[in-house]
């Protein structure tokens, strides 16, 4: 039996921020899992988001703290 994951998942697992981001991430990223229709709502398997997940670029979106060296600087 597969995982079906809700907006609160994602959330939880950093796929999305707020409902709006998940909304824009849907329409701009063509490789995102579709969603399944459950219980009058909306959800996603699993094993496609950790598929999708495995396949992104990791990001630190972290602001860096006073004296870290940003991506590029030299000292």
């Amino acid at each position: 039996m597969r995982t079906v994951l809700r907006f609160k998942d994602l959330k939880d697992k950093g796929v999305c921020g707020s409902r709006m981001s998940l909304h824009r991430l849907r329409k701009e990223d063509s490789t995102f899992p579709k969603p399944i229709e459950i219980c009058g709502g909306i959800g996603w398997f699993e094993d496609e988001v950790e598929a999708w997940l495995e396949k992104k670029p990791r990001v630190d979106r972290r602001a860096p703290r006073a004296g870290e060296l940003q991506a590029g600087e030299v000292v």
